[in-house]
């Protein structure tokens, strides 16, 4: 424990070398046997062999979570009146999250495939995109991706832990700044090739995540924020938090599709049924502490 609290972004960025290399090598031992450090820097990349899943290691630390009056002041700048309700974004407040592993991307369609699951109907294809199914980003019912969690004894993020590495640093409007540049089909990577090493590498955001714009389930139930029955586990009568989505739209019809790019946006989805419509990507955690 005392080596995991290394892994305290403020306190990792004291450590000498020698130390970094020792609270590795005790993370290795917690984490268990099939397990690879491929990048030993700051965004820490580890291989689990078994599934050949690359995750990063986020540092802990503390964030804003939310949309704060600045950001929102932002919005307004681009778009007044705001085009969404922002009220299940606020408020804005101060978040603790200890260190994490994160799958580096979405979980792929090959991937889904060979752990025995079916596409659902209306699912979107790797073959119907014309890319690489080891590449592309896999839609799952909330079920599924439960599921799939629950296989590989792992979880899926909660909002915090999604929030805090979607904006990798960053208290501003987007990931990026408080503006949506004319290059922003570059800037995120909207469309489905995540199959080009170079794109992976191009849009790694500053933590090392790559492709969190495609909409995402997340392990908690959506509820306001300052909700007291916010509930830690939620029932498949809860609606589930979903965050991002912008790929999904890609190309944009001017509907204000911006907004899914917001570091705060969230909304929620409630059916879990196989092959009903409202499916998502998703990516897989391990607490580490």
């Amino acid at each position: 424990m005392r080596h995991m609290k290394n892994l305290l972004r403020d306190r990792w960025l004291t450590l000498k070398k020698n130390e970094r290399a020792e609270t590795l090598k005790h993370l290795l031992k917690a984490l268990g046997g099939q397990w690879q450090i491929t990048q030993h820097q700051a965004p820490i990349t580890l291989l689990h062999e078994r599934t050949e899943l690359e995750y990063v290691v986020v540092l802990g630390g503390e964030f804003r979570m939310g949309m704060s009056d600045q950001e929102l002041e932002a919005g307004l700048r681009i778009k007044d009146p705001f085009p969404v309700d922002v009220g299940p974004m606020r408020p804005a407040h101060q978040v603790s999250v200890q260190p994490f592993l994160i799958t580096k991307y979405p979980l792929s369609e090959a991937f889904v495939l060979a752990n025995g699951m079916d596409l659902g109907p209306s699912a979107v294809t790797a073959d119907q995109c014309g890319v690489d199914p080891a590449w592309f980003p896999s839609y799952l019912t909330r079920l599924q991706a439960d599921r799939i969690a629950a296989k590989h004894d792992a979880l899926l993020p909660s909002e915090a832990q999604w929030e805090y590495t979607y904006r990798s640093g960053s208290t501003t409007l987007f990931p990026w700044g408080d503006t949506v540049p004319d290059d922003v089909e570059d800037l995120l990577c909207l469309v489905t090739d995540l199959d080009d090493a170079n794109i992976r590498q191009r849009h790694a955001n500053s933590f090392g995540v790559v492709g969190m714009n495609y909409g995402e389930w997340c392990a908690d139930a959506f509820c306001p924020y300052n909700s007291d029955k916010r509930p830690h586990k939620p029932k498949r009568s809860f609606a589930r938090a979903v965050r991002g989505g912008a790929a999904s739209y890609w190309p944009w019809q001017d509907c204000d599709e911006w907004v899914l790019c917001m570091s705060s946006t969230r909304r929620g989805e409630r059916k879990a049924v196989k092959g009903d419509k409202e499916a998502n990507c998703a990516r897989l955690v391990k607490n580490i502490v």
